[in-house]
C-alpha cells in the first residue's frame, strides 16, 4: 500500500476553520443568554425572594461572559501589542493613580508592556499586578530586590507569550558606557507561533543632567552620552538583531541608526507627542527596519469607568502617556 503523505492545512483554511468555530461559540452564548434572561423574566411568578436573585445573578454572570467572549473574538489573533510607559510609579502613595494605571492597561489590552520608573524594590507594581491579576493574566519580572525607582520591568499576558529570557545588563553596560539607569533586556515567544523576539527597556536621563556625579566629566551631558552608546549595546546580547525591539524614556528622539548591519528606526517623532501635555517626544519604540512600518499609536490614561480623563487628570497619573505599536507576526522572520 502506499504511503500516504500527511497533509497540511494552509493558512486561509485554517483562518476560516477559526471563524467557523467562533461563530458556532458565539451562537451558543447568545442562546444562553437567552434563556438566561428567560429564566430571570420567569422569577417573579414564583413569588421566592431567593428564587428572583438567583436569577438575577446568574443573568449577570451569562451577560458578563458574553461581553467577554465578544471582546475575546474582537482581538487580532494575527499581531502582537508591545508597549512602553513611564508610569511615575515611585510618586504614587495613594490608591487611584494605580487604579488609573490599571484601568489604561485594561483598555489598551497590551501583550507586552515595558514599564519605566515602577518605583523602590517595585512596591507600587505589586499592587498593580495585583489588581491586573484579578483574572490571572498579566505576569512580570519584577526584580526581587534592590533600588528600581528610575529602572524598569516587563509586564506581559501569559496568554499572548511567554519568558524565554532575562538579563539586567545594567552593571556590565554600566561599568563600559554612561547609563545610569538599568536597562532591562528580555526575550519572549509568541505563544502558538515558535517565533521569537527580543526587547530592550530603557530609561535615559534628561538632556540637562550633567555626568558629573557619575563620570566627572564636568560639561557633558549624560543623555549624549547615552545616546551615543544606544545601538552599540546590542552586541552585549547575541539576540537576532532582526528580532530586536528597543523601547522605553529616551528623553528624546533618538537617531536611526545601523548596527551590524541592520538598520533601526523610531516609531514616533515630533508630529506623534508622548507626553501628557502633548508637547514633546520623550517616549520611543525602535524596529528594526525589516518589520517595516507598523501601526503606531500614543494612547491616553483611562478611569475605571472606561472613560479617558483630563489632560489635568492624566497629569495626575503620570507626565507620560502610553505608547504601543501592533506587530503582525509575519513580520517576526524566522531563524
Amino acid at each position: 500500500m502506499a504511503s500516504q503523505t500527511p497533509t497540511t492545512s494552509s493558512s486561509s483554511e485554517r483562518s476560516s476553520e477559526f471563524l467557523d468555530k467562533q461563530g458556532c461559540v458565539l451562537q451558543k452564548v447568545t442562546e444562553l443568554k437567552d434563556y438566561a434572561r428567560k429564566f430571570h423574566e420567569s422569577a417573579p411568578t414564583f413569588n421566592n425572594d431567593c428564587y428572583s436573585r438567583r436569577a438575577s445573578v446568574f443573568l449577570e454572570e451569562i451577560d458578563q461572559l458574553s461581553r467577554r467572549m465578544n471582546d475575546f473574538f474582537s482581538i487580532d489573533h494575527t499581531s502582537i501589542r508591545i508597549a512602553s510607559w513611564n508610569i511615575q510609579a515611585q510618586n504614587k502613595e495613594y490608591d487611584e493613580p494605580i487604579d488609573r494605571i490599571c484601568s489604561t492597561i485594561k483598555h489598551y489590552d497590551f501583550d507586552v508592556i515595558g514599564i519605566q520608573e515602577i518605583g523602590a524594590q517595585g512596591k507600587n507594581l505589586t499592587s498593580i499586578l495585583k489588581i491586573l491579576n484579578e483574572d490571572g493574566v498579566y505576569e512580570s519580572n519584577l526584580p526581587e530586590h534592590g533600588e528600581v525607582h528610575i529602572g524598569g520591568t516587563f509586564l506581559w499576558k501569559k496568554y499572548s507569550v511567554s519568558l524565554e529570557e532575562e538579563d539586567s545588563v545594567n552593571k556590565k553596560i554600566q561599568d563600559k558606557y554612561v547609563f545610569q539607569n538599568n536597562i532591562n533586556c528580555t526575550q519572549f515567544k509568541i505563544k502558538g507561533t515558535g517565533k521569537f523576539f527580543a526587547i530592550w527597556n530603557f530609561h535615559f536621563t534628561r538632556r540637562d543632567y550633567l555626568v558629573k556625579k557619575f563620570c566627572g566629566l564636568n560639561g557633558i551631558r549624560c543623555n549624549d552620552k547615552e545616546q551615543k552608546y544606544l545601538y552599540k549595546i546590542l552586541d552585549q546580547k547575541e539576540y537576532d538583531l532582526r528580532k530586536t525591539i528597543l523601547l522605553g524614556d529616551f528623553n528624546t528622539i533618538p537617531e536611526p541608526c545601523t548596527q551590524d548591519g541592520k538598520k533601526f528606526n523610531p516609531m514616533f517623532d515630533e508630529s506623534t507627542p508622548t507626553n501628557t501635555s502633548r508637547t514633546a517626544t520623550y517616549d520611543n519604540i525602535i524596529l528594526p527596519e525589516i518589520m517595516g512600518r507598523c501601526h503606531r499609536e500614543v494612547g491616553n490614561i483611562y478611569s475605571e469607568k472606561d472613560k479617558s480623563l483630563t489632560m489635568e487628570d492624566a497629569q495626575a497619573v503620570s507626565d507620560h502617556l502610553p505608547i504601543f505599536v501592533d506587530i503582525p507576526f509575519n513580520k517576526f522572520v524566522s531563524h
